[in-house]
This record gives structure tokens, C-alpha cells and sequence, in this order.
């Protein structure tokens, strides 16, 4: 874990780094905590506070005998000592790719928010009230988000609408909502509409499985009679893209589309045309060939349907996304104008290489 942890990409707030963040998990403890989970842990540490200011008054012979040995935090020192020590190994660590890694300093957390119970009393009502209100309101949102747990986001950053703007990956889309894509398929009456609907899917599941039997847009295209893949089409259509695939994160080349980008990208279709346009006359061809060797051709087309499909991702971005499927799966409505645009216009984002940018930090 150790050896992966040392480089490894993360996504926050728009943002994609090699190295990490050291406010990442610290932000997504903000983020994905409800709110009032984070209002009962408060109420909990003051009523920890008002605790230890109680017991350090003189008391009577009597009531010294019966009090516990030690004050509150030093009886609470084993789970004050785990969180600490695992937080800060977190916090220190370049594996900032999910919430998850944060997940075992929650069950200390709870065992200390017991300290709230401290407000229960008619002389406190102010603070029980809130306390209260703290507890409802937290069973009604468990209830009200029911059952995309996985994809839940606080109010900081306006719910889990807004999720796939702030974390993706394990924090968000772990490739859970296959399901939930088939109902909205058949509710849409998209299920049997099979040549304008895609999909870039993140995950281990097959679509199949579930009945989905769409354009994959992270699957190669059949070859030709010559061996080599036939270039997609992003024409207009309906695009179901996961939230992990629509930030640069995981599918190559990664990082913002940039200007390195759009050159490779332009030099690659200019390859293609000349290959097509070849594909009739032998001696053309074989003029080619004598260029670069044909392998390089295959190579290079393959890498410029990757870089195609980089663009066109890049182009949703800027957009907001027309639907979305239990906040993981976001969904576009794509005219054959818009998608020309994605593919030919000017260039959709133009962000700092990976590259560059590790080397201006460093």
C-alpha cells in the first residue's frame, strides 16, 4: 500500500494531481459527514469541555470517592490516540482517492459523541433541544437519501446533485448504478433506441448482465478489412457518462484537455485523412508505409480515438449535464451540432498538462 500510495492520481474540486492533496480528506470529512452528524459531534465536545470544567471544581469528601479515577480525557485517551495517529497518516498519504479511507475514524467518533447526552437536561434545554432536533434531522435525511448512500453529499456543497463537481471515484461512483440505468432506459423509453444512446461506463459490472445493450463508448470499435479500428462517430445522441469517467481522472490520456492535447489530437486526424485517403491506392500507401512503419499507423489511431474521446468529455464539462441516474451516472442530450463542436470546434478547455505542472511544483 505504501509503494502505491507514493503516486497516485486523485481528482478534487476540478482539480487532478499525481501527489495528492493534503486538505483532501480533511475537505471530504466536511463534505460527505451530514450535517447534523457534524452538529452532534460539536455538542459533544463541548459537553466533554463542560464536563471536565465540573469535575476540576473542589467537590465533597463523598462525591471524590465515588467519581471515576482520572478526568474525561484521559479515560477517552485510546480513541483520541486512534484518531489522531490514523488521521494524520491519511492526511500525510498521496492516496486520495476516496472517502472509504477515512471511513474507520467515524465508529471513535460516535463512542465519543456520546458525551452529548450531557445537554439532556431540564437545566440545558436550550442545548437539548438542538440536540434533538440534531438526531431528527439526521434520521430524515438517512431515510430521505435512501439508498444512494454511497453518493451522499452535505449542504456545504449543495447535495449530492453537485457531487461529481467536488470528488468522484470511490467518494461518489464506484460503478453501483447499472440497475438504476436500466429503469431509466425503460422509463425514457431509450431501452430499444440502441444507435443514439451511449455510454462511458466506470466499473467492474457488465451492462449486459442488466439488459443494457448500448454503444459503449470504453470499448474498442471492430476492426475493418484491414485490420485496423474503424474511427467512432460522436454523433448526436443521448450519453450516459459515469461521474469518474467525465473528470480526467481514470481514463487516459488524463488531466485537462490543453493545448499539448489539441496538438497531438490534430496531428493524429491528420494521419487518419492521409490513411483514408490512401486506403484505395497501393502506391500511395506504400509511400506511407515508407514514411513510418504501418504499426505506427495502428498505434496512432488508437491513440487518437483515446484523444477523441478526451475532447468530447472535455466539452460536456463545460456544460450542464441534462439528467442524471441516482447522482452517479450523469446524463447529456446531445444535438449532431453540439456533438461537431465537441470534435471540430475550438478547443473545449484549456487546462495545465500533468506534465508541466509537476514540474513547475517541483
Amino acid at each position: 500500500m505504501i509503494r502505491s500510495a507514493q503516486a497516485r492520481l486523485g481528482f478534487l474540486n476540478g482539480e487532478v494531481r499525481w501527489e495528492g492533496w493534503r486538505s483532501f480528506f480533511p475537505y471530504s470529512f466536511l463534505v460527505k459527514t451530514p450535517l447534523p452528524s457534524l452538529a452532534v459531534i460539536l455538542l459533544a465536545l463541548l459537553g466533554a469541555w463542560a464536563m471536565g470544567r465540573a469535575r476540576r471544581r473542589p467537590a465533597k469528601p463523598s462525591a471524590r470517592r465515588s467519581a471515576p479515577a482520572g478526568g474525561t480525557l484521559y479515560r477517552t485517551a485510546p480513541l483520541w490516540c486512534f484518531i489522531g495517529v490514523y488521521a494524520l497518516t491519511a492526511v500525510s498519504g498521496h492516496l486520495n482517492i476516496g472517502h472509504r479511507h477515512l471511513l474507520p475514524v467515524y465508529p471513535p467518533l460516535f463512542v465519543l459523541a456520546g458525551a452529548s447526552a450531557h445537554w439532556l437536561d431540564r437545566r440545558r434545554a436550550a442545548m437539548a433541544a438542538v440536540l434533538v432536533v440534531a438526531l431528527a434531522l439526521l434520521g430524515f435525511e438517512t431515510l430521505d437519501r435512501f439508498p444512494n448512500y454511497l453518493a451522499y453529499f452535505n449542504q456545504v456543497v449543495g447535495g449530492p446533485r453537485n457531487g461529481y463537481r467536488h470528488l468522484v471515484d470511490s467518494s461518489l461512483d464506484w460503478g453501483q448504478d447499472l440497475p438504476a440505468l436500466k429503469q431509466y432506459l425503460v422509463a425514457q423509453g431509450l431501452d430499444a433506441d440502441r444507435a443514439r444512446v451511449h455510454l462511458s461506463y466506470f466499473g467492474r459490472g457488465r451492462p449486459e448482465r442488466y439488459g443494457i445493450h448500448v454503444d459503449r463508448l470504453d470499448t474498442q470499435q471492430p476492426a475493418d478489412t484491414s485490420g485496423v479500428p474503424r474511427p467512432r462517430g460522436y454523433d448526436g445522441g443521448v450519453y450516459f457518462i459515469s461521474a469518474t469517467n467525465l473528470q480526467p481522472v481514470v481514463l487516459t490520456p488524463a488531466g485537462p484537455w490543453n493545448r499539448q492535447y489539441e496538438a497531438l489530437y490534430q496531428q493524429a486526424l491528420a494521419m487518419e485523412h492521409d490513411l483514408a485517403a490512401a486506403a484505395g491506392d497501393p502506391a500511395a500507401r506504400a509511400r506511407l508505409l515508407a514514411m513510418m512503419p504501418e504499426e505506427d499507423w495502428l498505434r496512432s489511431r488508437a491513440f487518437l480515438e483515446k484523444l477523441r474521446s478526451a475532447r468530447f468529455r472535455a466539452y460536456l464539462r463545460q456544460r450542464e449535464p441534462d439528467d442524471e441516474v441516482n447522482y452517479s451516472i450523469l446524463v447529456y442530450r446531445v444535438s449532431d451540432e453540439q456533438a461537431r463542436q465537441a470534435l471540430a470546434g475550438p478547443m473545449p478547455e484549456d487546462g495545465p498538462s500533468l506534465l508541466q505542472k509537476a514540474m513547475d511544483e517541483n
